[in-house]
């Protein structure tokens, strides 16, 4: 590639190549052997010529694992205390009644790690600098919230270029989509018949009451289908969440639409 002689008014060593002399694949093979040094590189297009833009960066930190393992401990003790309350137990009560939210935290903590694992790995395939995941705990106390406010991973360098960005914020979503039908099927396969169902909600607060507040969660496309394979319509939507299963892969559902949508960092706002 050619060095761009105006490259001292950009602040940064700026490369040019016609398409027809270099593939997007050489350009590649380059941007990692600079990155072996220490060098993140960006790509991009400008009409019929490949632009390569070296940054003048110093060699990625190293990881430090200490803050993701207690923000991790954190949050499966936050998703526990929220599962054990979703089922009727009291999680302050014993260590018994605790471990009753084990089956929530386990899938939902699974679903998010899936996710952020997709955005993770297709990073470190671009040879990228990118943090493990950091959970967020969240509790409040008589308020209804899933137990947590998610994960992130951060980039510790730039995206080299349009592709990679667009596999590392469409991968997350898949991870987390493919998870969360896991434990959706899962949930709903386990799922008993209408006086099963009854039951379990009659343990947790009486059938008619009509004192409590009653929150209705909003359905989609894709849950609805799974409700009619699995016959499962005796289900109300405003009792999922007393299934530890189905509602951490009803929120999988939720995380992964919003984070689809074509707006700002959000993966949508990557991919497109």
């Amino acid at each position: 590639m050619r060095l761009d002689l105006l490259s001292r008014f950009y602040g940064s060593p700026v490369f040019r190549q016609n398409k027809s002399k270099i593939t997007r694949e050489e350009i590649g093979t380059i941007q990692q052997n600079l990155f072996a040094q220490g060098i993140v590189s960006s790509l991009d297009q400008s009409g019929d010529k490949f632009v390569l833009k070296v940054l003048r960066t110093s060699s990625a930190p190293k990881n430090k694992y200490f803050t993701n393992i207690i923000l991790f401990f954190l949050t499966i003790v936050s998703t526990m205390v929220t599962g054990s309350m979703l089922t009727g137990h009291d999680p302050f009560a014993s260590w018994q009644e605790l471990q009753a939210g084990a089956s929530y935290s386990f899938a939902l903590l699974t679903i998010l790690f899936c996710h952020e694992m997709g955005h993770y790995l297709s990073a470190r395939y671009y040879k990228m600098n990118a943090s493990l995941p950091y959970f967020i705990p969240f509790f409040i106390p008589f308020v209804f919230h899933p137990g947590t406010m998610g994960a992130f991973i951060k980039m510790r360098s730039s995206i080299p270029n349009k592709k990679a960005l667009l596999d590392i914020g469409i991968s997350g979503p898949l991870a987390g989509l493919i998870a969360s039908l896991i434990f959706l099927i899962i949930g709903l396969n386990q799922l008993p018949d209408a006086e099963g169902v009854n039951n379990i909600i009659a343990q947790i607060h009486p059938l008619d009451d009509s004192e409590g507040l009653n929150i209705v969660l909003g359905n989609s496309l894709l849950y609805d289908y799974l409700i009619n394979v699995f016959n499962a319509h005796h289900l109300p939507m405003d009792e999922i969440y007393h299934f530890p299963f189905i509602f951490a892969g009803w929120f999988g559902l939720l995380v992964t639409a919003i984070n689809l949508m074509p707006i700002g960092q959000l993966d949508g706002g990557h991919i497109t």
